[in-house]
């Protein structure tokens, strides 16, 4: 696990608060153990938004408050949880990072299309700093039968902390035309960093 000086210094270089670099982190070890093999999930979830950028194609894309999936199945609540709870005690064993695994939850959220859903899940970790009763939320959420529109491959994780070298993986994401991967690159690049999100 980083320490809070690789912390501090990250979050000073790219002008974001703390608490976005610890959960930053922590999504790259969450990515890396959904997305094994002895995961549930890992034939199911499609990485999107902000994170596929970030942690599929761009090292500086601007940072996302949240991990966003896609699923183009059923997907059985109670499957998602355990998932999500596996690849918690993984990251943590392997990282470091104390999560709150017995706080996990799933809820459900239906749309106008009664065909849809989507999974609203919340995990929750130790800050980094030592606070006694300091946690951090990490927000997951899942959309069933997405209709996925580009292809869909296997990235490389990007996880630009000092262990990289221990924490990586494949990640299934959406596949971009490299003229748009470009165009976001350079928007990502320009962005203003957004402020802390929940804590």
């Amino acid at each position: 696990m980083i320490d809070k000086h690789e912390i501090d210094a990250k979050a000073e270089e790219l002008g974001v608060h703390a608490a976005n670099v610890q959960r930053d982190y922590v999504f790259g070890w969450l990515l890396s153990s959904i997305f094994r093999a002895d995961n549930p999930l890992q034939p199911l979830l499609v990485l999107k938004g902000g994170n596929s950028f970030r942690k599929a194609y761009f090292e500086h894309g601007r940072f996302s408050n949240d991990l966003d999936f896609s699923t183009q199945t059923e997907l059985d609540v109670d499957l998602l949880l355990q998932g999500l709870k596996q690849a918690c005690a993984a990251a943590g064993e392997r990282s470091g990072v104390e999560f709150l695994i017995d706080d996990s939850r799933v809820s459900e959220k239906r749309l106008a299309d009664a065909e849809a859903r989507i999974y609203e899940a919340r995990v929750y970790f130790k800050s980094f700093y030592g606070e006694e009763d300091a946690r951090i939320r990490v927000d997951v959420d899942v959309k069933e039968y997405d209709r996925i529109l580009l292809p869909i491959q296997m990235r490389h994780l990007i996880h630009s902390y000092s262990d990289a070298a221990v924490c990586r993986g494949d990640i299934r994401c959406l596949k971009l035309a490299a003229r748009r991967a470009a165009c976001i690159e350079v928007e990502s690049s320009t962005a203003t960093p957004p402020l802390a999100g929940p804590i």
